[in-house]
């Protein structure tokens, strides 16, 4: 986004996320999982843990969760029964698209 483009080459190089334990960004609780989405990011996919309601965890992956700009929140989403929904903004055709991807 172009408003943010020179905030974010500033604080690109100054934000350092841990290797173990990155910062949350949300989490979801549904079918009696606890979905826990960080800012953790590889190939454009943010990190989600998936747990049981023991606190065990099920298995760590990278979902595909799109934002406006990386310094924005991420466009709507939630997730039910294993599948991500979002819907995510086309600025070029001025229409929202409804994103699905399981988990």
């Amino acid at each position: 986004h172009p408003d943010y483009k020179a905030a974010y080459k500033v604080w690109g190089k100054i934000t350092v996320f841990p290797e173990n334990y990155p910062a949350i960004f949300t989490c979801r609780i549904t079918a009696n999982k606890i979905y826990i989405i960080t800012y953790l990011k590889k190939n454009h996919n943010n990190e989600c843990f998936v747990y049981n309601l023991s606190g065990n965890l099920i298995k760590r992956t990278f979902i595909p969760l799109k934002s406006e700009s990386p310094l924005m929140l991420s466009y709507p989403f939630d997730i039910y029964d294993g599948t991500l929904y979002q819907l995510v903004d086309d600025l070029e055709t001025e229409t929202w698209s409804l994103h699905m991807s399981k988990i």
